[in-house]
């Protein structure tokens, strides 16, 4: 097989026992697979990828077909009907990967882990590693006395075993390979309160960490109820654990055992900061709404996962909004849809329901066109269907579906079902096709008649060859000072008469509307004289929209400066946040070394006051946005506004932190420390580099080792390098010393040298397929010659990973893009 197993045989139930032991790096298992054979079949194939297998039964010849494929060759015929089939085999655990069954060291302790979405499941045992193939699984862990074992279900029995002993977990619901965890290890559980449907709920840390899940302990049960609330169907399964990985890369939502990077939501005593409780909670809202979009009703196939992740990035938000209003989630929402604007932007860009046809597809699927591009198109359809009706909807496709799979149009027809009207036409013309649309709106005005005329077209930044004219049905909405303005755009003009002329107009109300915006010049003029009656999604919205513009040649660059300086002192921490990826591109790509004090200027005119207002000495009682902000613009107007009185204060307090912790919250430890190394000398780098090697906790020394790669020095930047190389810290950590300077105009050609030049080295230390990944550290570059040089060097090597191609193509594409920018707005 190439990607897809055969048809004809098909799992029914599966039961497994698994040897695992953290201290050791190979894992072995048994198991008895009930099949049910359409006709009889003598070449069984399965999943399996990088598994010895041992022995089956009945007997076969094993044919390898690596990566992810296992043929068992039978003397005789699987008979048609019922069949069960026992295999015997062992496998890896991964010292570097973060998927599959890996482990991890904490604290002096090994833990053995699991994350097996998309296809890391094949990795551990032999299977149908397809999410259509959702069965009961009924598995046992032998693992050290000393150890723990969690699994997606509760403890049903434990058995001595010699040295070991055997713990068997109830059978699982139905569910897809992809979605089964465990855990093992000197693991320690923290209970918390059950749901209101019973279930109990907690918390799982390594060794020592109890109290650093307070703030998780306390949210879990209270995200599951709003959620269930919403959902109008209880949780499905029997438990709910959240575990920690050490050094993870996210989260995971296996039923009942959902796995956790514990920088998400963990905080140590003293450090639960309002940045933290945002992310901690927006994680797991997001892990929890998948317990029903994705587990109970899972995808068919991934070509359909913006089911679950787009859904998942949807129902977070909503619940959020719920469980801490005072957050103003619907910016954070214009924050993260801004972010799949900007890849959606590129010629390159997915689709939403993208077809798969290779493993790096299935990959690269889990990106910001999935999750927020996707949670913005269904929240636009939300607003445009009623948010009661769309309520009705997404509740009968879960109950239809519940323990099953589903397509987008099982989804799409409940909805239209619970509307009254079918909207699969115009959600499919997101769903089906990629790009960003962009609504051009002229407001005319004249002889005692008004209207608002829309044209809507694909937009695309300079650099970039328009190819076709895709349409979109669009539901627009626009507000004026007389009120709201809304149709549906289904061709490529539309046209909505008014009663009077507005004295402004917003052309996407709400911010609610997956669509760039470009108003006439005279109308944006009065919007950016009215901004103060926008709500704070809405300036974010123009504002970027405003960026975009110029972007795509259509407007004046100066207009987002204009903007800047009218939006600094907005008290929403969002609106301020919004304005920071403009005022950094202009740096990094824009600003001559002759026109850099002018620039600096500008930053500390428009931000510094509050900066310094702001100071590094965090107050009790004050505003979460001051909190929030305070960092923030410490660092903007310390880094980009040259602030050598801010630059002086960091260093001190970055000193103070390395010998007392408790002396500033983390996110504001971390500015000081990026601040003092900006300028920072050997010797300051010495006492980073040998506080980095004595510190215990992961966090603290990521914090530490972030600093390192932003030192300026060339000399102590190659140390950096070196460092990387060598064995002082796990390469995952230790990326940053090359990320951190490639993410720096002034010394991104240094690490993309190193990079390079050590390409094969880099990929050796860390995890499978993350050589695909290297390229984006010349993703800053902007220019013709490097777009050369990285189209040469990566156009074969991208191939050899799984997903490297697209990753490689969407980086030149954005350096083309950047190019063209420069060439007509530099010289402005």
């Amino acid at each position: 097989p190439a990607l897809r197993l055969p048809s004809g045989v098909s799992p029914k139930h599966v039961t497994a026992e698994l040897s695992i032991d953290p201290s050791q790096t190979t894992l072995e298992g048994k198991e008895t697979i009930d099949l049910q054979v359409n006709a009889p079949v003598q070449l069984l194939w399965l999943n399996a990828d990088g598994l010895q297998i041992l022995d089956t039964n009945p007997a076969s010849t094993v044919i390898d077909a690596q990566p992810g494929f296992v043929g068992l060759q039978f003397a005789a015929p699987l008979p048609a009907g019922a069949t069960p089939l026992q295999i015997h085999w062992k496998g890896k655990i991964s010292n570097t990967d973060t998927d599959g069954c890996f482990r991890q060291q904490e604290a002096g302790e090994w833990y053995a882990m699991t994350h097996f979405e998309p296809i890391g499941e094949r990795r551990a045992m032999p299977s149908f590693d397809e999410p259509s193939y959702k069965i009961p699984w009924k598995i046992s862990l032998r693992v050290r006395k000393a150890d723990a074992a969690f699994f997606n279900t509760p403890v049903e029995s434990t058995e001595e075993a010699g040295e070991q002993k055997i713990v068997h977990f109830v059978e699982t619901k139905p569910l897809p390979s992809y979605l089964l965890a465990w855990a093992v290890g000197p693991y320690e559980r923290v209970a918390g309160a059950a749901m209101k449907s019973g279930q109990p709920t907690g918390v799982i840390v390594t060794k020592g960490k109890k109290d650093w899940a307070t703030y998780s302990v306390s949210s879990t049960p209270k995200l599951m109820n709003l959620l269930a609330d919403y959902y109008g169907v209880p949780y499905h399964y029997p438990k709910l654990d959240l575990f920690e990985v050490p050094l993870g890369t996210g989260a995971m939502e296996n039923p009942g055992l959902i796995s956790f990077n514990q920088v998400i939501n963990l905080a140590r005593p003293g450090t639960q900061t309002p940045q933290f409780e945002v992310r901690a909670a927006q994680v797991e809202a997001h892990e929890f709404a998948h317990l029903w979009f994705g587990d109970m009703v899972t995808t068919a196939w991934w070509d359909d996962i913006w089911l679950n992740e787009a859904f998942a990035t949807w129902g977070e938000a909503k619940i959020i909004e719920k469980f801490q209003p005072s957050w103003n989630e619907p910016s954070d929402r214009v924050r993260a849809t801004e972010g799949a604007m900007q890849n959606d932007q590129l010629l390159s860009a997915r689709r939403i329901r993208q077809p798969i046809t290779s493993e790096g597809d299935i990959k690269t699927a889990f990106d910001g066109i999935t999750y927020q591009k996707g949670s913005a198109v269904i929240n636009m359809f939300e607003k445009w269907v009623g948010p009661d009706k769309f309520q009705k909807g997404v509740q009968a496709y879960l109950t239809r579906h519940a323990d099953g799979n589903a397509t987008a149009t099982d989804f799409l027809a409940s909805i239209s079902e619970s509307a009254g009207r079918d909207v699969a036409p115009a959600f499919s013309t997101f769903l089906d096709q990629p790009g960003l649309p962009l609504v051009q709106e002229k407001v005319v005005c004249g002889a005692g008649k008004a209207r608002l005329d829309l044209a809507q077209f694909r937009y695309l930044p300079l650099g970039t060859s328009s190819r076709g004219t895709p349409r979109w049905q669009i539901p627009f909405c626009a507000r004026t000072d007389k009120g709201n303005l809304c149709t549906l755009i289904i061709d490529g003009t539309a046209k909505i008469e008014l009663a009077s002329c507005p004295a402004w107009i917003v052309p996407n109300a709400a911010a609610a509307g997956y669509y760039r915006s470009a108003l006439d010049d005279a109308a944006l003029a009065k919007l950016i004289k009215n901004l103060g009656k926008l709500t704070g999604p809405e300036k974010m919205r123009v504002f970027f929209d405003v960026d975009a513009s110029a972007h795509a040649g259509m407007g004046d660059y100066a207009r987002a400066f204009e903007m800047m300086g009218k939006l600094a002192n907005e008290k929403e921490h969002h609106v301020v946040a919004a304005l920071l990826g403009p005022i950094g591109f202009a740096r990094q790509e824009l600003v001559t070394q002759e026109l850099m004090p002018k620039y600096a200027a500008f930053v500390r005119k428009t931000f510094g006051a509050r900066a310094h207002k702001l100071g590094f000495a965090e107050k009790k009682g004050e505003p979460r946005d001051s909190t929030i902000l305070r960092p923030q613009l410490l660092r903007l107007v310390g880094d980009e506004g040259a602030d050598t009185a801010l630059r002086a204060e960091a260093q001190k307090l970055a000193l103070r932190w390395l010998a007392n912790h408790s002396v500033a919250s983390p996110e504001l430890a971390a500015t000081a420390l990026y601040l003092a190394a900006l300028d920072g000398d050997a010797m300051l780098y010495d006492r980073f580099l040998t506080a980095a090697k004595a510190e215990q906790n992961r966090l603290d020394r990521q914090r530490i080792l972030n600093a390192l790669g932003a030192f300026r020095d060339p000399e102590l930047l190659a140390r950096g390098f070196q460092t990387y190389l060598g064995d002082d810290f796990d390469p995952r950590e230790a990326y940053s010393l090359i990320a951190g300077p490639a993410s720096y105009a002034g010394t991104r050609e240094l690490a993309y040298n190193f990079a390079t030049k050590n390409f094969d080295a880099i990929v050796a230390k860390m995890p499978r397929d993350f050589g695909g990944s290297v390229p984006r550290l010349g993703a800053g570059f902007c220019d013709e010659e490097h777009f050369k040089a990285m189209d040469s060097f990566f156009s074969t090597r991208a191939r050899s990973f799984a997903g490297g191609e697209r990753r490689l193509t969407q980086t030149l594409e954005q350096i083309q893009q950047c190019a063209a920018f420069k060439a007509k707005a530099a010289p402005q």
